[in-house]
């Protein structure tokens, strides 16, 4: 039996293959229409959208003034977003989308069209991993307190310094206190990602040592 999770992985792929659509628009249409259409065939927010495009003008345009004048496109759309999100003016929604989708497109007067691949913007990619350490933490921070009766604040702060240094300085001990934990494979790399100094800690615990 197919489920949703065997064919998640089709919906990921047509948005993929839906913002690379979207982009070649945004980057060699001819026309202000058929710039401003891009936004319509992609289901993300605007932010979103506005990242893959500033992602991928400096691949896209190789001439100086095209470059200028179209950062200077996006960087009146992330007015209009910041503007938008403050105030939430939606009316402004429409002018922040034309700069980012036409103004990016007329802006390609001397640029000579070459091919380069479409890139996932960096910036996104950075939070996500930071948001997924984060979530991974809070859920390690949470079997700490449940078991010691302590706040998640008071578990990061005074618990797991401790048990950083004891997965430096007691591989097989750390393993045990996980396993009690009821820890999961990524909340045990946490622990175990200190691979070079131990951190600075108060008391007895800096004088565990593997036997």
């Amino acid at each position: 039996r197919i489920t949703a999770e065997d064919v998640s992985w089709l919906a990921a792929r047509n948005r993929i293959l839906q913002i690379f659509d979207a982009l070649k628009l945004v980057f060699y249409a001819k026309t202000v229409n058929g710039a401003k259409s891009a936004f319509e065939m992609v289901d993300m927010d605007p932010e979103m959208f506005f990242e893959w495009v500033y992602e991928n003008v400096p691949a896209q345009f190789n001439a100086l003034e095209d470059l200028a004048e179209a950062f200077e496109n996006l960087a009146l759309a992330d007015l209009f977003l910041a503007k938008i999100k403050r105030e939430q003016n939606w009316k402004l929604l429409s002018y922040a989308l034309e700069c980012m989708t036409a103004g990016v497109a007329m802006s390609r007067r001397y640029s000579k069209p070459k091919w380069a691949p479409f890139k996932f913007p960096s910036r996104i990619r950075f939070l996500s991993s930071f948001k997924a350490r984060r979530e991974l933490l809070n859920g390690l921070a949470a079997k700490i307190a449940s078991k010691t009766h302590a706040s998640r604040a008071k578990a990061v702060r005074e618990y797991l310094p401790y048990l950083k240094a004891i997965a430096v300085l007691n591989p097989s001990l750390c393993e045990k206190i996980g396993k009690n934990l009821g820890l999961t494979e990524e909340e045990f790399s946490i622990l175990g990602g200190l691979k070079e100094t131990p951190p600075e800690i108060p008391g007895k615990a800096k004088y565990v040592r593997k036997r």
